[in-house]
C-alpha cells in the first residue's frame, strides 16, 4: 500500500479485510434445491412415483421418496455411495428436506437399489407408455448403442471379464445398452447384461425392449458392432427398418474403380455409389475428401511418432542397453528379439523420405471410404443425415460416463449393480425430459444443466431448533425456464405455511 494517502490506506485496508472473527454460528442448512425440484417435477409428470411405490408394501420408507432422493443426490455429487448418502442423511433436517422422514436407514436404501435393479424393464416400459400416449413421442427413429463399465470388484453373474471398451482388460465389467428417440431426444431404453456379452448378442434385448412402442415406419440406427444377418432379419420381421455401418469390403472398394459406376455427389466433398446387396438391402458406399485427408494426416503423425521410437530403440541397442519396456515382452519365459524391418532404408534415407516410405506402407485403399447398410430404400443424403444424428445416443453415453458419472461403487449382488446404473439412467431421464419440454433449453448440455440446477440452493433457517423460514438463492435462466413450463415447480419443497416473500430470487 505504499504511495497511498491516509484515507486511501484505510480504504484499501478495509477492502482487504475479511472480517475474521465475526462469523455467526448458526444451525442453518443449505441444499441444492434445483436438483430436488427437477427430480420431483419429472417424476410427477411421468407418473414414475406410482410405479416405484408398487415395488413394495406400503410400510416404512416409500420407494419413490428414496429413489427421488438418490437421484437428486447423484445430480449434486460425483459418483454414488449409498453409505456416504446415509451419513449425509444422519441429520434429520436433511431427511426432512429430501422428504424421507425418520424411517430412513442404510439397509432400506440398499434394498431400494435392489428393487430398482430388478424392475428396470417395468420402469422403462411405463415411462415409454407415458411419453407415447401423453406427450406424443412417436419413436420413429431409434438410436441404439452399447458400452461397458468396469468395476473395482470381484466377479459375479453379471460382472464378468470381456472385450473391454475402456482399455481395462484387468478389470471385470458389465455391458449396457441404451435407446434414444431421435425426435424428442429422450432416452427410452436401458438394458444391463453380463460383461462378456458382445454387442451383436446384446442387440436383441435392447431392440425388443423398445420394439412394442415403434410404428411400421420406424427405423433403428446402430453401429457395426450390433449388426449381423440375424439381427437385421429380426428388425425386418417385426415390420421395421434398420440403418447401420458395416465394414467396407473388397466389393465396395471395387465400385470406385469400376468405370460403369458413376458416383452421385451427396454434398460438397462427399460422393456415394448406391447398390442393392444381400436380401435386397441397400448399400451406400461413400467417399469423403475430408475423411481421406484426415486419414493421411493420421498416417503422417503415426509415422513421425514411430520413427522417433525407432531411433530410441536403435540407440539403446547400439549402447548395449535394454529397449524401453513397451518394446519388450514382460513374459519371463519369452525372449524378445528386436529387428528393423527397413533398417537399410532408414540408414540411407533422410527422415522425411523415411516417413513417406512408412506412409505408403500404411495405405489400405479404404481411406476416405465408408459404407452404410439399410433395409429401407432412401436417398444417400437421407441415409447420411439419419446416421449422423446417431450422435445423440453417443452423447447420452458420454453424459452418463462423464458429467453424470454413472460408475457404481462396490456392489454385492447383480440387482444392486443394475439398480445403481438405473439411478444414473433416471438422472439422464430428468435432464432429457427438461430439454424435451423446455424448447429454449434444447441446446443446453448436461454439464451446464447440472451446474445450473446445483447452484440453485435452498437455505433452511432454524432458531431454537425450529424451522423459521426457507431462503432460495442463485436463481438462474435454467430455473426460470423450468418454472415457466412446469407449474408444479417448487411445490413439493416449499411448505404450505412458507410465505412467498421468504423466497429470495
Amino acid at each position: 500500500m505504499q504511495g497511498c494517502s491516509g484515507n486511501n490506506v484505510k480504504k484499501a485496508a478495509k477492502q482487504y479485510c475479511f472480517n475474521v472473527g465475526n462469523d455467526v454460528v448458526n444451525s442453518n442448512i443449505t441444499v441444492s434445491a434445483g436438483a430436488i425440484e427437477a427430480v420431483n417435477m419429472v417424476f410427477e409428470s411421468l407418473g414414475i412415483n406410482a410405479v416405484l411405490d408398487s415395488l413394495k408394501r406400503d410400510q416404512g420408507i416409500k420407494v419413490s421418496d428414496a429413489v427421488k432422493a438418490l437421484v437428486a443426490y447423484k445430480m449434486t455429487t460425483d459418483g454414488l455411495s449409498v453409505r456416504r448418502f446415509d451419513e449425509f442423511l444422519s441429520d434429520p433436517r436433511y431427511r426432512d428436506v429430501y422428504s424421507l422422514g425418520k424411517d430412513c436407514d442404510p439397509k432400506s436404501l440398499y434394498r431400494v437399489c435392489d428393487r430398482l435393479g430388478a424392475s428396470i424393464d417395468d420402469i422403462v416400459n411405463h415411462v415409454n407408455t407415458v411419453l407415447k400416449e401423453q406427450f406424443g413421442v412417436d419413436y420413429r427413429v431409434i438410436y441404439e448403442d452399447w458400452t461397458a463399465i468396469f468395476f473395482e470388484s470381484r466377479t459375479t453373474n453379471i460382472i464378468r471379464f470381456g472385450k473391454t471398451k475402456e482399455h481395462r482388460p484387468d478389470r471385470p465389467q458389465v455391458t449396457v445398452g441404451l435407446n434414444v428417440d431421435g425426435g424428442s431426444g429422450m432416452n427410452c431404453g436401458l438394458t444391463v447384461r453380463a460383461g462378456n456379452v458382445v454387442d451383436v448378442t446384446h442387440f436383441k434385448d435392447t431392440f425388443m425392449q423398445i420394439e412394442r412402442f415403434m410404428g411400421p415406419d420406424s427405423i433403428v440406427v446402430f453401429d457395426c458392432g450390433g449388426y449381423s444377418a440375424e439381427n437385421g432379419k429380426l428388425v425386418v420381421r417385426h415390420g421395421h427398418d434398420f440403418l447401420t455401418r458395416p465394414q467396407t469390403n473388397e466389393s465396395d472398394l471395387k465400385l470406385f474403380h469400376d468405370p460403369d459406376s458413376i458416383p452421385e455427389e451427396v454434398e460438397e466433398g462427399i460422393w456415394c455409389i448406391k447398390t442393392v446387396g444381400y436380401l435386397g438391402y441397400r448399400r451406400y458406399n461413400f467417399f469423403s475428401i475430408k475423411k481421406y485427408s484426415d486419414s493421411f494426416e493420421y498416417y503422417h503423425k503415426k509415422a513421425k511418432r514411430d520413427y522417433a521410437e525407432l531411433k530410441e530403440v536403435k540407440a539403446c541397442i547400439a549402447k548395449g542397453k535394454r529397449p524401453p519396456e513397451k518394446h519388450r515382452n514382460s513374459n519371463v519365459f519369452l525372449d524378445t528379439k528386436l529387428s528393423y524391418v527397413f533398417e537399410k532404408i532408414v540408414d540411407r534415407l533422410p527422415e522425411d523420405e523415411a516417413i513417406i516410405w512408412a506412409i505408403r506402407h500404411m495405405i489400405t485403399g479404404r481411406e476416405g471410404k465408408f459404407t452404410l447398410l439399410s433395409s429401407r430404400d432412401m436417398t444417400p443424403s437421407e441415409a447420411l443425415r439419419i446416421y449422423r444424428s446417431r450422435n445423440d445416443a453417443e452423447t447420452s453415453f458420454k453424459a452418463l460416463k462423464n458429467s453424470i458419472d454413472w460408475r457404481p461403487a462396490r456392489c454385492t449382488n447383480d440387482d444392486a449393480v443394475k439398480g445403481r446404473i438405473m439411478i444414473s439412467y433416471l438422472v439422464l431421464t430428468v435432464l432429457s425430459f427438461i430439454r424435451f419440454r423446455c424448447p429454449d433449453l434444447a441446446e443446453t448440455g448436461n454439464e451446464i444443466m447440472l451446474v445450473k440446477l446445483r447452484s440453485f440452493s435452498l437455505t433452511v433457517v432454524y432458531g431454537n431448533g425450529v424451522e423459521k423460514r426457507r431462503i432460495y438463492s442463485n436463481y438462474n435462466a435454467v430455473i426460470g425456464s423450468i418454472r415457466g413450463v412446469f407449474t408444479s415447480f417448487m411445490r413439493a419443497i416449499v411448505r404450505p405455511e412458507a410465505r412467498t416473500d421468504d423466497i429470495k430470487r
